[in-house]
């Protein structure tokens, strides 16, 4: 029972989301972006580099706390804050460059 109540949430909120961002391009004038599903899409060089060695270090990370989340189950929390800490990461490099990029075009000089 619990897995079909999961499931059904996550239907629900994949279908809400999927509705908003239709009704958001809609009144916004958006139009839809084709991506890949693994697109690398970098603003320069550097973020290129960095990118790499986040993602390296996320595997490395992730493969260590998975094997002590194997050997012992109380390890469970540390393995969710260092994924959510890697990702957090990951974005904030994305939007510092992204941010960076942007201010460095719109300068007047």
């Amino acid at each position: 029972m619990f897995w079909l109540t999961l499931s059904l949430i996550a239907v629900i909120v994949l279908i809400v989301n999927l509705i908003a961002k239709f009704i958001l391009r809609k009144i916004f004038h958006i139009q839809k972006v084709k991506r890949k599903i693994f697109s690398y899409n970098y603003i320069n060089e550097q973020h290129r580099k960095i990118d790499k060695w986040i993602r390296l270090i996320t595997v490395i990370t992730l493969i260590a706390l998975s094997w002590l989340l194997i050997e012992d189950k109380e390890y469970l929390l540390l393995y969710i804050i260092g994924m959510l800490i890697l990702f957090v990461l990951d974005y904030l490099v994305r939007a510092f460059m992204n941010g960076s990029t942007v201010n460095a075009q719109n300068r007047p000089y």
